[in-house]
């Protein structure tokens, strides 16, 4: 048994989000079945037998240019009965369990779109496992620790993960199993850096302590010109703070709102006209709403109806999270 760590498809959404409640999870890739004449790929790849890691790696290459992803799919086309995967969503996440073997997308296609150009490529069957009360939704503040904590904030898709630390977690949603004080502790401790947050600061300079907070986790971040409208598609695009995550060639567009209500999609809006900057090329990107505030649904549906953009909401109190996990050092910013 292996454990798994695999997100829904954002540029996808709509289509794997209806797969996931019908127990599916999924992986793009479509590409790889136009190798040889458009044949059912995973067929295709488990013909090879010992070889089919070499074939992989081969078509991986030929088709998308690229070294390295072969990993990740090979890791997904050999998902085996009885594996267990984590799936993330919004402040929570699912653990499923793999009940039959991946197969191409195009056998179940019909059911789920009529697209020529949607890009799914494998999936799977699995079943959510449940705890104690039929719950299937498992909370990330009461159950996360340890390296999934890590996981469920980071840029990628698809990890393997540590037996011991996911059997543990597991184990209590099953039961319900929680330590009540340690979670009081952390929602109180949670406001009270929130709440010193938000009488600190003021709309004026939120940009520039977020963008020290985000120096702390290794990027090199920068704030545009406002007056600076190149970057925009339809005269709305912006973002407040960019980080580049030079070792790892990553890239973070960040919007921030301060806010002590509702923060609505507004920022949603602002984010989706903002257009790639010329590093894009040789860069993955990410796009952060962050808001001292909450979100509110209207953000939470445009941002998951968003098809282009990998759109992460970070609202105050996850915000208040990271400052402590962070740490507090070198956080001073001039008036």
């Amino acid at each position: 048994m292996k454990y798994h760590f695999l997100r829904m498809l954002n540029y996808e959404w709509e289509v794997s989000r209806k797969l996931f409640e019908d127990d599916y999870i999924c992986m793009g890739y479509s590409h790889l079945n136009k190798v040889e004449n458009n044949y059912d790929y995973v067929s295709y790849y488990n013909s090879f037998g010992d070889k089919k890691s070499k074939v992989l790696q081969k078509d991986v290459r030929d088709t998308y240019g690229k070294w390295g992803h072969n990993y990740k799919v090979e890791r997904f086309l050999n998902l085996e009965v009885g594996d267990i995967v984590i799936v993330p969503d919004y402040k929570c996440f699912y653990i499923t369990e793999v009940i039959e073997r991946p197969i191409s997308f195009s056998k179940i296609r019909n059911k789920y779109t009529d697209k020529e150009d949607i890009d799914i490529g494998i999936v799977c069957k699995i079943r959510k496992i449940k705890n104690k009360s039929g719950e299937i939704r498992v909370d990330r503040e009461r159950f996360a620790k340890g390296e999934l904590k890590g996981k469920l904030r980071s840029f990628s898709g698809y990890y393997e993960l540590e037996k011991e630390n996911t059997e543990e977690i597991i184990k209590n949603f099953k039961e319900d199993k929680i330590i009540k004080i340690e979670e009081e502790l952390k929602n109180r401790t949670k406001k009270i850096v929130l709440d010193t947050v938000v009488e600190s600061l003021n709309p004026n300079n939120i940009e520039r302590f977020i963008k020290k907070l985000m120096e702390k986790t290794g990027a090199v971040c920068e704030i545009p010109p406002k007056n600076d409208k190149s970057n925009t598609e339809n005269n709305i695009g912006d973002v407040d703070i960019v980080c580049v995550y030079e070792k790892i060639k990553h890239i973070i567009y960040i919007q921030v709102k301060y806010h002590r209500g509702y923060t609505g999609d507004w920022g949603i809006k602002q984010l989706e006209d903002y257009k790639d900057s010329s590093l894009d090329g040789d860069y993955s990107t990410s796009y952060w709403l962050i808001t001292t505030g909450e979100i509110s649904q209207e953000a939470k549906n445009l941002a998951l109806e968003n098809k282009n953009k990998v759109i992460r909401l970070i609202d105050g109190l996850e915000l208040a999270e990271m400052i402590i996990e962070l740490g507090v050092d070198d956080l001073e910013i001039n008036e």
